[in-house]
């Protein structure tokens, strides 16, 4: 598929640990068991009013800045007078038996943050066109991004590792 792009972090191996930290900073917060989700901790449903230091992270050590220049350049908006602009942020952890079924975002683009992965079974699935499966490599300390209407989810957790990602969803607009 060609609308699906995959940006590598520099120097991921220095932010790792430190955007966990920051991320578990945030009071436990889960999205209970349900036909849609099980996730063990999660910001995606709290007030957009508290305090994320981990976006904060990602904004001042440039790890936001240079998935923007990267995906402009993907998708080269200058040409088309567009920008992109990062809508919302969330993260999710994931323990063992944890889940979240296929679903889609309202925007332009979807983009995972892989912080943690214990294997390579455990990156999101995506369905194109006609139920076919995306297929896609992916690492720890990469981000990849797809179209927003594309089904995704995140399979059954059946590793005692936990799998964390940030997601974010963008919009291209015009400047």
């Amino acid at each position: 598929m060609n609308d699906l792009f995959v940006h590598t972090i520099k120097d991921f191996h220095l932010h790792k640990e430190k955007i966990i930290e920051l991320i578990y900073k945030i009071p436990h917060n889960s999205l209970s068991k349900s036909p849609y989700h099980n996730i063990f901790h999660t910001d995606w449903n709290l007030p957009k009013n508290i305090h994320r230091e981990y976006i904060n992270y990602l904004k001042s050590n440039e790890i936001l800045n240079n998935f923007i220049l990267d995906f402009n350049k993907f998708l080269d908006v200058k040409s088309c007078n567009l920008k992109i602009n990062i809508i919302n942020m969330w993260f999710q952890v994931y323990k063992k038996d944890n889940y979240h079924s296929y679903h889609t975002h309202d925007s332009n683009f979807t983009n995972v943050m892989y912080l943690n992965l214990p294997n390579n079974n455990l990156k999101t699935k995506i369905k194109g066109p006609k139920e076919r499966s995306v297929e896609f490599d992916v690492k720890e300390g990469q981000i990849i991004s797809f179209p927003g209407y594309l089904w995704h989810s995140s399979p059954v957790n059946k590793s005692d590792l936990e799998k964390i990602i940030i997601s974010f969803n963008t919009n291209l607009i015009t400047i």
